[in-house]
């Protein structure tokens, strides 16, 4: 039998988005998995009152208090995973719109640092994979370098012409150039150049 823990993670609640909802369901799969529990989540298991108990009192602990009072009276793990599952599962809809109008809008020139654009690119990639959407190396660097700044289209054509074969590749080379751009810079005004005349 398990032991009661305290909430160790934040609280499911109406207003978490999807991809929230797939972090906490696998922190509630992990913590069942390690306390033998899955199977309070499984149809057609033979468990226990005290372990279906054990269960909902760890999911209940980590669920905020609207969906708390919404299922206070359920009293299967089964039912209230399922229940929980569908009403995120609806979401898939909105946030593939939402990943979609991001990577439309996405421009590498909007963004003061690879690193920035680089996280803003990996969220949107993410949002797809809750969504069951795959974006591809070649789509992620087609969007970064289509959407370079005009002023840098000779610095685009040469990156262009490496035919990178991952986005990895690409994104390590522009931070790498970004880094020694960086030092370039910090030598010029640490000694600028001295005038004669």
């Amino acid at each position: 039998m398990c032991d009661i823990v305290k909430e160790d993670f934040p609280k499911l609640s109406l207003g978490s988005g999807r991809r929230y909802y797939l972090t906490w369901a696998s922190k509630i799969e992990a913590y069942l998995a390690k306390n033998e529990l899955t199977e309070t989540i499984t149809s057609g298991s033979n468990c226990s009152r005290a372990q279906k108990a054990n269960a909902l009192i760890y999911m209940r602990q980590h669920l905020g208090e609207d969906f708390r009072n919404e299922f206070l009276f359920e009293r299967d793990p089964l039912v209230l995973w399922r229940s929980l599952k569908d009403r995120f599962d609806q979401l898939k809809a909105v946030d593939l719109i939402q990943a979609k109008y991001d990577w439309d809008h996405l421009s590498f020139s909007d963004f003061s640092s690879v690193t920035e654009y680089n996280s803003a690119l990996q969220d949107i990639v993410g949002l797809f994979k809750t969504c069951d959407k795959e974006i591809s190396e070649q789509e992620m660097i087609e969007k970064t370098l289509y959407t370079f700044p005009p002023s840098d289209h000779i610095l685009r054509d040469m990156y262009m012409e490496k035919n990178y074969g991952t986005y990895s590749e690409l994104i390590s080379k522009l931070l790498l150039a970004e880094k020694q751009h960086q030092k370039v810079l910090e030598n010029y005004y640490a000694r600028p150049t001295r005038r004669f005349g």
